[in-house]
């Protein structure tokens, strides 16, 4: 096997990498501004590039977070895996596609990786396809990556705004500029595919919506961002897929009998997977809520007294799941600089909460809509809280929920609608 990189603080570097991946980078980068920004209306313009450079500061900023203040973490256990496959697919181009798709201790390349769990392993080779565009490095990686998730998140924006101008505002600030979502988005983890899948998914189905006509391409694309979502989140695209059957249904002239249709598929695909089966996954959540606070001593956790794999115990603690996924830790809570940050966030999203609520209209224009992928960012809440009662794990987990409860509390506030509309026009 060819010299690949050497290990430096936690980072794989090349020590002569050339410039030519980052020439790539730049002129695909250049192609995403030229391709998008002329077809983008002159109301939701202004912010491409912001969103663009904050996008890409977050992705450098992930990275600098975990070299030196976390100096460990998933991030460069992906980068190392990723990169170990690429110096492997050099040398043996043949075994390294038929690891693509079989993976297994056969290989001689399966005792050097240090995850061989099925979804980390999965990104880690579509990880290792980025690795060979970027020799290597792992910032030039992070760049790629969200590259990526920026033209997903872009496209949907623009999708929305497209049908629903007046709220561009509220579109740009939940789904291009709240703080956690993008920062854990942005980087060299899986969140970052798994959200630009989820968030291609629902741009297909506003368009099929809009206007339900079907072609290839809507399917092919579909099916490749549910495959992506599912290998490496499948709790996510697993509840998020009957609420988004009503978004794209919506503008089937048959929908109830469409809709029906697509749920029966959608649940023997559930009751398939053995960690969403309704006699296993009560047990997933309990099991992994009571390890948590085992790991962590119940520091920094949630506690839910006395949580049983029922659905009597899931449901009554539903509410305070929910409530505590989207707005705790308090600021009272943080103890660290990191919590004071994310409880500093819940704040502000309480407070629009409780005034969207004091103001509350919801639109009829986006109610068809909204109000799906609003139960779904209210169940994966719940679950995830659950399942996930750790302070700093759940604010990373939970992106791919937040920016749909955003867009609700954004939407919802009859005050604040009229005020941006005033300041965009």
């Amino acid at each position: 096997m060819p010299e690949l990189c050497h290990w430096q603080s936690g980072v794989e570097t090349r020590a002569s990498m050339s410039l030519l991946p980052w020439l790539n980078w730049m002129l695909v980068a250049a192609g995403v501004v030229l391709g998008l920004l002329p077809r983008t209306s002159p109301r939701l313009a202004p912010f491409f590039i912001p969103a663009l450079a904050f996008k890409i500061f977050c992705s450098v900023a992930l990275g600098l977070l975990y070299l030196h203040v976390f100096r460990q973490g998933d991030t460069f256990r992906f980068f190392h895996d990723g990169a170990l496959l690429a110096g492997w697919a050099c040398a043996q181009p043949l075994e390294f596609a038929a690891f693509l798709w079989q993976s297994n201790d056969a290989f001689s390349v399966w005792h050097q990786l240090t995850i061989t769990e099925p979804r980390s392993l999965f990104f880690t080779k579509v990880l290792s396809l980025v690795c060979l565009l970027a020799e290597s490095n792992y910032w030039l990686c992070a760049l790629w990556l969200a590259l990526i998730s920026f033209v997903s998140s872009w496209l949907l924006v623009q999708r929305l705004a497209g049908l629903h101008p007046q709220y561009t505002v509220s579109f740009v600030v939940a789904l291009l500029f709240w703080p956690s979502v993008i920062f854990w988005s942005s980087g060299v983890l899986k969140e970052t595919l798994a959200l630009a899948a989820i968030f291609w998914l629902v741009r297909l189905a506003l368009e099929w919506a809009a206007t339900p006509k079907f072609t290839f391409a809507i399917l092919l694309q579909a099916l490749f961002c549910f495959w992506i979502a599912w290998s490496l989140k499948y709790y996510w695209i697993g509840l998020l897929a009957p609420f988004l059957i009503l978004v794209a249904a919506r503008g089937y002239k048959h929908f109830w009998r469409f809709a029906a249709v697509a749920a029966v598929l959608l649940g023997v695909m559930l009751v398939w997977h053995p960690n969403l089966n309704p006699t296993r996954i009560l047990h997933v959540i309990t099991d992994n809520y009571y390890q948590y606070h085992f790991l962590t001593g119940g520091n920094n956790t949630f506690h839910f007294f006395n949580l049983q794999p029922t659905w009597v115990s899931v449901l009554s603690h539903s509410p305070a799941a929910v409530f505590s996924g989207l707005f705790r830790p308090f600021v009272w809570e943080a103890k660290t600089f990191f919590h004071v940050l994310a409880a500093v966030e819940n704040a502000g999203l309480l407070l629009l909460t409780l005034y969207a609520l004091a103001r509350f209209r919801l639109p009829l224009s986006v109610r068809g809509w909204m109000l799906p992928l609003l139960g779904y960012a209210l169940v994966e809440c719940t679950f995830l809280t659950l399942s996930t009662p750790s302070w700093g794990t759940l604010t990373r987990y939970r992106v791919g929920m937040l920016p749909f409860f955003l867009l609700f509390v954004l939407l919802a506030n009859a005050s604040l609608q009229q005020f941006l509309q005033r300041k965009s026009d």
